[in-house]
C-alpha cells in the first residue's frame, strides 16, 4: 500500500482529506511544517500532499528544507494566484490542486499523479 504524507493545517480539511485518502493509501497526517519535516526525517513516503499556506511556514519551505531525495510532491492551495505559490510550482514543477475540491477530484489527482510517477519511461530505440 502506498504511503502518503498529508500536510494540512486546517483541522477540518485535514480530517476530510485523510478520511478520503485512507480508502486507498496509508496516510500520515500532520498540521504543521515542523511536524512534516519530522515525519519526513523518520519515515518513508511515496507521496507528499502539502497545503501551501501553513501556520509556521509554507509548503515550499517544507519542500526546500526536506531536500535530498524527495518523494512525489503535490500541492493544494486556496490561494493559487499568490505570486510566491506560482513561482514555486512553476520552478519546481509541482502539480497542484486548488481548494476547495471534491473528494473525487482529490482522489483522481492523487491516483493520476502516482500512476504517472510509477509508469516506466518510454524507451527510445537507438
Amino acid at each position: 500500500m502506498k504511503k502518503v504524507l498529508l500536510i494540512e493545517d486546517n483541522r477540518v480539511l485535514r480530517e476530510l482529506f485523510q478520511s478520503v485518502l485512507a480508502r486507498e493509501y496509508c496516510v500520515v497526517a500532520v498540521a504543521s511544517g515542523q511536524e512534516a519535516l519530522e515525519a519526513l526525517r523518520t519515515g518513508t513516503f511515496d507521496l507528499v500532499l502539502s497545503d501551501f499556506d501553513l501556520t509556521d511556514m509554507t509548503g515550499a519551505d517544507v519542500y526546500r528544507l526536506q531536500g535530498g531525495d524527495r518523494p512525489l510532491w503535490l500541492a493544494v492551495s486556496g490561494s493559487e494566484a499568490e505570486p510566491e505559490f506560482q513561482d514555486w510550482v512553476k520552478r519546481e514543477r509541482v502539480p497542484y490542486l486548488t481548494k476547495p475540491c471534491s473528494p473525487g477530484r482529490l482522489m483522481s489527482f492523487v491516483r493520476d499523479s502516482l500512476s504517472r510517477a510509477s509508469s516506466p519511461a518510454a524507451t527510445v530505440p537507438a
